[in-house]
């Protein structure tokens, strides 16, 4: 009775390790399947990309037909092209902008926005609690104590 068993348990382990095995290829012949299909996506894609730009370079030769690149300029900004027909003509960066010219670059300012952790440590590093800077800030106590103790952390 006990050799029986045995028996029977021995074809068993052996059917079950020939079925991991069958399993183990299937698993690997798919992973190199999925592998070529990306390759062919980006191949696909890739062609999709040169066709496009081939059609907006022709597009930019073309003089007569309306460009799909619209050009803007800033209404108080010396437009594009005229600073560079300035930077070849002139000899030096000095030479490159008159009076006017300048005058109409400086008017062009910058603008950001500081973003909600520099805003916190900038209030923090003011001397302002937690509470103070959450509401003034608008956002979570819990938000701001985060992002201070990350970072003294880092320091």
């Amino acid at each position: 009775m006990t050799s029986m068993l045995l028996i029977i348990s021995f074809l068993l382990h052996i059917i079950t390790l020939f079925a991991v095995y069958q399993l183990f290829k299937e698993l690997q012949s798919s992973k190199r399947n999925q592998g070529t299909d990306i390759e062919n996506l980006f191949a696909v894609y890739l062609e999709e990309f040169k066709e496009e730009n081939r059609k907006l370079q022709d597009a930019l030769k073309q003089p007569g037909e309306r460009s799909p690149v619209q050009k803007v300029a800033p209404q108080s900004a010396v437009p594009f092209e005229q600073m560079l027909k300035m930077a070849e003509q002139a000899a030096s960066p000095a030479d490159v902008l008159d009076e006017q010219d300048e005058s109409a670059i400086n008017q062009v300012e910058d603008q950001f926005e500081a973003s909600l952790q520099s805003q916190i440590l900038l209030l923090h590093k003011q001397g302002k609690n937690i509470e103070e800077i959450a509401r003034q800030l608008g956002c979570g106590k819990t938000e701001a104590e985060l992002v201070i103790k990350m970072q003294t952390n880092r320091i």
